[in-house]
Parts: structure tokens; C-alpha cells; sequence
């Protein structure tokens, strides 16, 4: 029936043949599983609790709306995700449905921090809707980063820039920290 919608005709794009089918698996079925929990644990303790009448505080607002939607949605996505990976040991083309399953987890991904975004406001706004907005603004870079797939050049260059504010010490691997250097003192010299 999907191929007849042409949902699945698409080539696999996130796992190759060259990978570890296994490990990948794996791997896959830790972040959906840890997802699903996050996710499920969300929609109980909700943003702003409950009254005395056990009804959620906030419930009618806007953003708690939005919240519970896409909690919801990331948590069924990552269920999905997990089915799909559990299905894959009976699967004629496990590579394909690990394949499908690493786009729903993206899918499970994007919602949770959508969801993230409303119940920072539901919480913050009222307070500091200035801090609101910024964390709003800071978390739609990331999904919309990866979706462009320009979220990992864009980690080089944090890490360029890690390397140039905090260089390597000579002697160890750890950072040495601004101003004082490995071995070094403030108004002390290396010599002992």
C-alpha cells in the first residue's frame, strides 16, 4: 500500500550496507527507547502541574496546547521507531526498515524539541518573556540545522573555535584554561 502512495521509493539514506547492522540497530533502539521515556514522562508531569482538582493548571493556554501535541507526537514517533527496529529481526530487508526507522527517530527528535519550546514559554513567560523568546529562538536552530543538513559543518566550527579559545597544552591533553596555562599558576612561574 505505501508503494502505491510512492512513501517508500525513496533509497535508504542513513544506513549503508558498509555499517553494522546490529550495532546500528542497537544504537537506534537505545535513543528510541530513552526518547519514549523522556517523552512519556513529559506528558504526566506537565508544565505548570495540577490544581487542586487534579485538572492540569495551564490546560486551555495557547503554548500547553502546542506542548501536548507534539510531546505526544514525539513520543509516537519514537514508538514507531521502536516497533520498526524490534520488527527488523523478522524483516526480509532489515536495512531498509533501519533505514525508515533512523527517519522516524529524526521525526521523534524534532518534536521533543518542539515540545521543549512551549513549556520553557508556558513556564517562563510570564516571568521573563524575553528569556522565553530567546530559548524559543536558540532550540529552532537545531532542527532546522539538521534538517539542512548543515548541522555538522556547523560543529566544526564550534569546535574550531573550542580549539582556538582553549588550546591544548603541550605536556597533557587537558584544556588549559584562559589565563592560566597548564602548569602554570597566576604570578607563578613552571619552575619548581
Amino acid at each position: 500500500m505505501c508503494y502505491s502512495f510512492g512513501i517508500l521509493q525513496r533509497p535508504t539514506t542513513f544506513v549503508t550496507k558498509d555499517s553494522d547492522l546490529k550495532d546500528v540497530q542497537n544504537m537506534l533502539a537505545v535513543v528510541a527507547g530513552l526518547l519514549v521515556t523522556i517523552t512519556f514522562a513529559a506528558g504526566f508531569t506537565v508544565p505548570s502541574g495540577f490544581d487542586s482538582s487534579g485538572s492540569v493548571v495551564l490546560g486551555k493556554q495557547g503554548a500547553f496546547i502546542v506542548f501536548m501535541l507534539s510531546d505526544a507526537y514525539a513520543m509516537s514517533c519514537s514508538t514507531a521507531s521502536l516497533f520498526s527496529l524490534i520488527m527488523v529481526y523478522k524483516s526480509k530487508k532489515p536495512l531498509k526498515l533501519t533505514d525508515r526507522s533512523v527517519y522516524v527517530l529524526y521525526q521523534s527528535l524534532y518534536g521533543t524539541v518542539v515540545a521543549f519550546m512551549p513549556g520553557v514559554y508556558v513556564m517562563v513567560s510570564h516571568k521573563s518573556l524575553w528569556l522565553a523568546v530567546v530559548v524559543c529562538v536558540i532550540c529552532t536552530f537545531v532542527p532546522i540545522l539538521a534538517s539542512w543538513g548543515m548541522l555538522p559543518s556547523y560543529l566544526d566550527k564550534l569546535a574550531a573555535c573550542k580549539r582556538e579559545w582553549f588550546p591544548q597544552s603541550k605536556d597533557d591533553n587537558s584544556v588549559a584554561l584562559v589565563g592560566v596555562r597548564a602548569g602554570q599558576r597566576s604570578g607563578s612561574s613552571s619552575s619548581t
